[in-house]
C-alpha cells in the first residue's frame, strides 16, 4: 500500500489546534482533566486565563531545566514557543466556542468526554510525525533523563506522580476539595498510553511524514 505524503509542519500546527480543542472538551464535562493540565486548570480557576498559565508554568520548568542540566539549548526555547502557541489556542477555543456552553445531559458528558480523550491522544500521536518541538514537559524529562542516564519510563511516572500531588496540594490550599479531578483523570491514566501508541502505529502506516524545510530537521531531530 502506497502511503500518503504528508508535511510534518501541517501536522504540527494540526496537533496543536486539536490537542487544546480536545482540553476544552474534556473541561466542559467536569470528569477530570489529565495529569499533565492539572496544575495549570486548578489554577485557571483562580486566574480564568488557562492557556496563560499553562505557558507560565513550561516557563518555570524551562528556568528549572536548565538549572538541573547546566546548560541552555535551543530546542528548548523551540519548544516553549509551542507551549505559546498552544495556550494561545487553548484560550481561544474557549472564548470562541466554550465559553457559554453548559453540558448537562450524562449522555453529551459522556460523548465530550470520550471524543476529547480520543482527540488528545490522536494529537499526541501526531507530535510523533513532526520534528518540531513539543511542549516543555516532554523536554524536562528527555532532560533529566539524559543528565542522569534513568529509564525514561521511570522518570516520566515520577513527573507526573509530581504534577497530580502539586495539583492535589494547590486544590486543598485555595479550594478545599479536588478541582480537575475525577474519574476521568484516572481512565486517563491507565488508558492515554495505548489510546496514542495506536493512532501512532496507524498513522505509521497510512502516511508517510516529509518536512518541508529538510536542513532544520536535521538539526532539530
Amino acid at each position: 500500500m502506497k502511503k500518503i505524503e504528508v508535511k510534518s509542519e501541517f501536522v504540527y500546527v494540526l496537533a496543536i489546534i486539536i490537542l487544546s480543542l480536545s482540553i476544552n472538551m474534556m473541561e466542559v464535562t467536569d470528569y477530570g482533566m489529565s495529569v499533565i493540565v492539572l496544575l495549570a486548570y486548578t489554577i485557571s480557576q483562580k486566574i480564568p486565563v488557562f492557556g496563560q498559565v499553562e505557558y507560565i508554568i513550561q516557563a518555570i520548568l524551562l528556568v528549572i531545566l536548565c538549572l538541573i542540566v547546566k546548560k541552555f539549548k535551543m530546542i528548548y526555547l523551540m519548544s516553549f514557543v509551542t507551549g505559546i502557541l498552544y495556550g494561545f489556542i487553548l484560550d481561544l477555543w474557549e472564548k470562541i466556542l466554550f465559553q457559554n456552553i453548559v453540558v448537562t445531559s450524562i449522555i453529551t458528558r459522556i460523548l465530550f468526554y470520550v471524543v476529547g480523550v480520543l482527540l488528545s491522544a490522536f494529537a499526541i500521536a501526531l507530535f510523533y510525525q513532526t520534528y518540531l518541538c513539543p511542549q516543555v514537559y516532554d523536554f524536562f524529562v528527555k532532560g533529566i533523563v539524559e543528565k542522569y542516564h534513568l529509564p525514561i519510563k521511570k522518570v516520566k511516572t515520577l513527573f507526573d506522580l509530581l504534577f497530580l500531588l502539586l495539583a492535589l496540594l494547590l486544590s486543598g490550599l485555595l479550594f478545599q476539595r479536588f478541582i480537575g479531578i475525577g474519574v476521568g483523570t484516572i481512565i486517563m491514566i491507565l488508558l492515554n498510553g495505548a489510546i496514542i501508541n495506536f493512532f501512532k502505529n496507524s498513522l505509521d502506516y497510512v502516511f508517510d511524514f516529509k518536512p518541508c524545510f529538510y536542513q532544520l530537521s536535521q538539526q532539530l531531530i
